[in-house]
């Protein structure tokens, strides 16, 4: 397969009501849109999911733009016998620290590649793990994917009446962001309503250790809670080095039952390495854009399980061709609870893709809420998707 062209789009996705969380309100969620064309003619298509603002990565989109004409100009004419060797063709010092914009342009090759062979994209991928960690193929093919949603911090009637809407509309697991502000109260109060329900919290590294033990105790225990985990609790000060953070870490989740899972305290697989070396912190939230693409998120999962971790596959406000990429990731074997892959018009007002990501309302009869790709990826082709 060989690449001929490389285009991009900006396109800004308007949040259908603002998204609250510990360290910033969100709007809008501006992206970059991304386009693979090969010598058959064929399209891949990803998305590069940085935000305009450093609030949650140090990379932007700005970087991101700036970086997208030298990766076109090492790509383009480059012939790729498999997706899993882009990322050493454009990485460069111009991309090295700019892993999210790899992993947009990544996304877009494995997705021609799936449609080159006529296959969906989630079958390249359990294909490609499988070779990775040695097992037959087949025991990584489900008939579906669960899905997931992400609520932002509400007072407690909204937080209930949110929940409420969306256990309605078939999602078995809800994770709901929290902060010092609002503490666990509202979190208490959705567990008490919503006893079958898969819950995960989501601090935004927002506490310190002080104001994490206030807040557990308001509760009685945040343990008596029964969440599937809590992601980034503590704050990490701007002079704190990885090891000392990882060591804070480490003591704090000796006080908890609950895992503490890392998100943005990893940039890199160097970083999780560090973070399995600990005694007590084996909880991993995945994300393909932070990683650089699919083929360094599929050898974390082959790490991660080999260390006796545990990980599942979170989400950046993603639109719907990175939810679908994350969709298929999360159909391996070896996801903890179910990715954060729900309906676009969840949270926007659009799709930069056609038809735009859905889920399926029927599967909601079966106790499980199931992404619409899920369903067509066995007579599919690549991400099943196309540019809208």
């Amino acid at each position: 397969m060989r690449i001929v062209d490389l285009e991009w789009e900006k396109r800004v996705l308007k949040f259908r009501n603002p998204v609250h969380t510990p360290l910033t309100t969100l709007y809008e969620r501006p992206l970059i849109l991304v386009r693979v064309c090969t010598d058959t003619k064929i399209s891949g298509y990803g998305e590069i999911v940085s935000f305009d603002t450093s609030w949650y990565m140090k990379e932007t989109l700005r970087n991101d733009v700036r970086a997208l004409p030298f990766i076109r100009e090492v790509l383009v004419g480059k012939v790729v016998a498999h997706p899993s060797h882009i990322d050493s063709i454009i990485s460069m010092p111009q991309t090295e620290s700019l892993p999210i914009a790899r992993s947009g342009v990544e996304m877009a090759v494995w997705d021609a590649y799936a449609r080159e062979q006529n296959d969906s994209l989630a079958q390249i991928i359990q294909y490609y793990y499988a070779s990775l960690t040695r097992q037959d193929f087949s025991r990584y093919i489900p008939p579906s994917v669960p899905g997931g949603a992400v609520v932002g911090l509400m007072n407690k009637r909204d937080l209930v009446y949110k929940i409420d809407s969306l256990v309605r509309r078939g999602y078995r697991r809800i994770k709901v962001k929290v902060s010092p502000e609002y503490g666990f109260t509202p979190l208490a109060k959705v567990c008490e309503e919503f006893p079958g329900l898969v819950i995960s919290a989501d601090a935004n590294r927002s506490f310190s250790v002080r104001d994490f033990f206030r807040a557990s105790r308001e509760v009685g225990d945040i343990d008596n809670l029964g969440l599937s985990c809590i992601e980034e609790p503590l704050k990490r000060e701007d002079n704190a080095d990885l090891s000392s953070f990882i060591d804070s870490l480490d003591e704090f989740q000796q006080h908890y039952a609950t895992p503490v899972c890392i998100d943005e305290s990893w940039n890199t697989i160097e970083d999780i390495i560090a973070f399995l070396r600990s005694d007590n912190i084996r909880c991993f939230a995945l994300k393909a854009s932070k990683l650089g693409g699919i083929a360094r998120t599929l050898e974390a999962m082959n790490l991660i399980s080999s260390c006796g971790g545990t990980y599942w596959m979170g989400g950046m406000y993603d639109a719907g061709i990175s939810k679908s990429v994350h969709g298929a990731l999360a159909s391996l074997e070896g996801n903890m609870m179910p990715a954060d892959i729900s309906s676009s018009g969840e949270y926007f007002t659009d799709d930069v893709c056609h038809p735009p990501f859905d889920v399926d309302p029927r599967a909601c009869e079966r106790s499980w809420c199931h992404a619409s790709w899920a369903h067509m990826h066995l007579d599919g082709v690549g991400c099943g998707y196309e540019w809208h």
